[in-house]
């Protein structure tokens, strides 16, 4: 008898690839119990992506981390963590289309991080880096890529999709 397993693609999805590394990390709350604690963060910081995933660098996903089918965790260098399962997909993700037509309005209201700068980039990637934080609000934003460094980390509060 064939047993159907789900595999939980969280709030990070890199559809060609997803690249995680230089102590970044993803964790969950439930914002009905208050603010987030990284001490009491949970464990649903789930990764997915159609092609491979590649930690390094004391990286560490609360969570599942499925690559896609055929596709591998990939751990290089010191201390790269997942917590959960690394068991790829069996089937490519089924993502909507994405209507760019709001970009320009939706991306306006990004504010500017803790460090005063601007991390959307005129190319699209979303970028931080040196530790530098931002909290992004309710909305809907579009990112080529997301590029955290150096200890650099991002929030979210209320209903958002990127």
């Amino acid at each position: 008898m064939a047993r159907f397993e789900v595999v939980r693609c969280g709030a990070f999805i890199g559809i060609q690839e997803v690249t995680i590394s230089g102590g970044a990390y993803t964790d969950s709350y439930n914002s009905n119990k208050g603010s987030y604690v990284s001490g009491t963060a949970g464990d649903q910081g789930d990764v997915c992506s159609d092609g491979l995933i590649f930690m390094s660098g004391g990286s560490i996903v609360n969570g599942d981390a499925h690559p896609g089918e055929g596709e591998t965790v990939e751990f290089s260098g010191w201390g790269a963590v997942v917590t959960g399962s690394t068991k790829p997909r069996s089937t490519p993700l089924d993502l909507p289309p994405v209507d760019p037509g709001d970009v320009a309005t939706n991306n306006d209201s990004i504010p500017l991080s803790d460090a005063g700068k601007k991390p959307l980039q005129k190319s699209g990637d979303f970028r931080l880096n040196g530790g530098d934080h931002i909290v992004l609000g309710p909305g809907m934003f579009y990112f080529k890529n997301l590029k955290l460094t150096g200890g650099s980390s991002f929030s979210v509060i209320g209903p958002t999709v990127i």
